[in-house]
């Protein structure tokens, strides 16, 4: 009864063993997954500021065409002008709010350089849009040169700037992730060869534990075979000796009776002499 116990006692702990172990390489790759979620996470949110930064870049280059083309066609009307510059300032806006959102120490600060110089550009506009709606180019262009021009050179700068820093930032996390699924898939491969390696080495243990219990119940069966193989002989020795003693007794039963047919012999002599004597 304690053998079979302490058997189901190493049959439970070594399966306690194997899901422990399972369970640890489990947990660590569903963390490594959720590292890896977060470095693809922030890599998509790199690429939504470099979209931006690029909005933002190609918004201003479109605005200095507009204004090229304002300047060097003075006497065309300037409503289609004034729709296209719009549409770009528009879009420059949009590119520039989700810019504002960015958590990123680096890219806020050079996002507010940036105000620096875009907001003069777009107060420039708004002064002189009505100038340039109405037709009068020159007038427009003398309201908002004056305001812009100092301003758009730094702005393109800083969109350069903020263009390269996207970009290391999205090399970054690219990187990361990378060293991070590559170590994860490495570390797995090693939990799961470990935790094979320990599988087997429990079988194993489990194995010979059942062995070596098969073991001592045959050595017991063996040595009771014997022990009854023993008391066989000692039986069969008896055996013998009662049957030599049955011999004896026989033996001497066998003179008993030649005494009691000698003394019957005699009293038959005797009685005989006796009828004779009378």
């Amino acid at each position: 009864m304690t053998r079979s116990i302490t058997l189901q006692k190493r049959m439970f702990g070594g399966l306690v063993v194997m899901m422990m172990m399972f369970a640890l390489i489990t947990g660590y790759l569903v963390t490594r997954l959720g590292a890896v979620k977060s470095g693809s996470a922030e890599m998509r949110a790199t690429a939504v500021d470099v979209e931006n930064i690029n909005q933002s870049v190609k918004s201003l280059d479109d605005f200095l065409i507009q204004a090229l083309l304002v300047i060097t066609n003075l006497n065309s009307s300037g409503g289609n002008s004034v729709k296209k510059l719009d549409a770009t300032f528009g879009t420059l806006n949009k590119s520039m709010v989700a810019l504002d959102r960015n958590q990123d120490p680096g890219i806020s600060k050079a996002v507010k350089e940036l105000h620096v110089d875009l907001d003069p550009i777009a107060d420039s506009w708004t002064k002189a849009r009505t100038y340039f709606q109405d037709g009068r180019m020159t007038e427009g262009l003398g309201v908002a040169l004056p305001i812009a021009q100092p301003h758009i050179d730094p702005a393109l700068e800083t969109l350069k700037k903020l263009n390269v820093m996207t970009s290391k930032i999205s090399e970054g996390a690219y990187s990361d992730v990378s060293h991070i699924y590559s170590n994860s898939r490495s570390l797995g491969m090693v939990g799961i060869g470990l935790t094979m390696g320990l599988s087997l080495l429990v079988m194993w243990f489990l194995v010979r534990s059942v062995s070596s219990s098969v073991g001592r119940g045959a050595d017991l069966v063996a040595s009771s075979s014997a022990d009854l193989g023993a008391v066989s002989a000692r039986m069969g020795a008896s055996a013998e000796e009662t049957a030599v003693q049955a011999d004896v007794v026989s033996a001497a039963a066998a003179q008993v009776s030649d005494s009691v047919q000698t003394v019957a012999s005699a009293v038959e002599e005797m009685s005989v002499s006796v009828r004779e004597i009378a």
